[in-house]
């Protein structure tokens, strides 16, 4: 279903708003939807928009016209085909896919720190605005909050470990100017 559109001469590219977790079951794939404000058990939520920047199924010309993705944007390096192309990926009714999230606390850390090689709005004072939300204060007390909200202490441990990836990849891009893993 999720190349229908495109196999029909529909679409260009799509994506599907039916993704969900494959490891519901580890407490730290639990810890990442709360910190990203998904619902339960999905990556999106309910009233995401039919059109996205992240591309799951395109037609290999138009990957290939652009020159396929920039791997030195960090988390942001799927984004940067729409950003080519000029159009977004539309939504595949029907199609369902998986994602996992990570799930052990090496695994927060890592893909955090990936997350944080990205380019960042506003340009330095945007690192400087998401080094300060990352710092060991914001992550105790965001940790704190969502973790008591959300009924999961151990969401605090995994603030702070994500969010030490975060600024350490901040910090690593700002040096290198580098996004890739």
């Amino acid at each position: 279903r999720l190349v229908e559109p495109i196999i029909k001469g529909k679409e260009k590219g799509t994506f599907s708003k039916e993704e969900y977790v494959t490891n519901w079951g580890n407490r730290w794939a639990k810890c990442w939807n709360i910190n990203e404000g998904w619902e339960s058990g999905r990556r999106h939520p309910k009233n995401y928009p039919d059109r996205q920047k992240v591309f799951r199924a395109i037609l290999k010309s138009e990957f290939e016209k652009v020159g396929g993705f920039d791997p030195n944007r960090g988390y942001t390096d799927d984004w940067t085909l729409a950003e080519k192309l000029g159009y977004l990926a539309v939504a595949s009714p029907g199609a369902k896919f998986f994602h996992k999230n990570p799930e052990s606390l090496a695994e927060v850390f890592n893909h955090a720190r990936w997350v944080g090689k990205r380019p960042y709005k506003l340009g330095f004072l945007g690192y400087i605005l998401a080094l300060v939300r990352s710092s060991l204060p914001a992550s105790l007390v965001v940790g704190i909050v969502k973790g008591l909200l959300n009924k999961t202490p151990e969401f605090i441990i995994f603030k702070i470990v994500y969010d030490f990836g975060i600024f350490s990849g901040i910090l690593d891009y700002m040096i290198t100017g580098r996004g890739s893993k």
